[in-house]
C-alpha cells in the first residue's frame, strides 16, 4: 500500500488464495474481530490503489530474477517454534485451530503461554473447551513485547476464564529448535 501510494507499480505475489496471512488467524477469536476489519481495509486499499495481486503464486528465485523488478520486498510471514518434545508431531498448530483447519479436543493443552498461545487458549475456553497453558517462563505473557494495555487486558480475560495457567517459572536454556 505504501509503495503504491508513493507512485510505484506494485505486484504482490500471494502464496495462498487470499490476502491476510497470519492476521486471518490472529483475528479469528471473537474478541479480536477488529483485526479482520483491518485485513478487509487493507484488501480494499490494495484494490483501490491498483496493486496487481497474483494469488496462489509461490515465488522462486528464478522467477523473481526473470521478472526484472526494480525492488523486491520479501514478506514471507513467520513460522512457529516447535519444541523438541516427543510426540509433538501429533500436535495441532494454533493457527490451524484458530482457522478451523484442525479440530481441538474437549481437553486441550497449549504449549507456550505467549501471545498466540494465550489467545488460542482463551478462544478455546470460550468455545467450551477445558484448556491448560504450559509455559516455562515465570508466567504467561512474560516475554510478550506488545502494547501494555493489550497484554493487561488479555491477562484479565484469562483470569476471568476457565483457562488453567501451569507456568513453571523455570528459565529454559537458550537453544535453537
Amino acid at each position: 500500500m505504501t509503495a503504491a501510494r508513493r507512485g510505484f507499480a506494485v505486484e504482490l505475489w500471494e502464496k495462498s488464495d487470499k490476502l491476510g496471512g497470519l492476521l486471518l488467524a490472529a483475528g479469528a477469536p471473537e474478541f479480536k474481530q477488529d483485526v479482520l476489519k483491518y485485513v478487509q481495509y487493507c484488501i480494499t486499499q490494495v484494490n483501490k490503489l491498483g496493486v496487481v495481486v497474483r494469488y496462489n503464486k509461490e515465488a522462486t528465485a528464478a522467477e523473481i530474477a526473470q521478472a526484472n523488478f526494480d525492488k523486491v520486498i520479501i514478506a514471507t510471514g513467520a513460522q512457529p517454534v516447535i519444541p523438541p518434545i516427543p510426540g509433538v508431531e501429533n500436535a495441532k498448530r494454533a493457527t490451524d485451530v484458530l482457522l478451523d483447519k484442525a479440530a481441538a479436543g474437549e481437553k486441550v493443552v497449549i504449549i507456550g503461554g505467549g501471545l498466540v498461545g494465550c489467545e488460542t487458549a482463551l478462544d478455546l475456553a470460550y468455545r467450551g473447551k477445558e484448556v491448560t497453558v504450559l509455559e516455562i517462563q515465570p508466567g504467561i505473557l512474560a516475554s510478550v513485547v506488545e502494547a501494555k494495555n493489550n497484554v493487561l487486558s488479555l491477562r484479565d480475560m484469562i483470569k476471568e476464564s476457565s483457562v488453567q495457567d501451569e507456568s513453571t517459572g523455570v528459565q529454559a536454556e537458550k537453544r535453537r529448535y
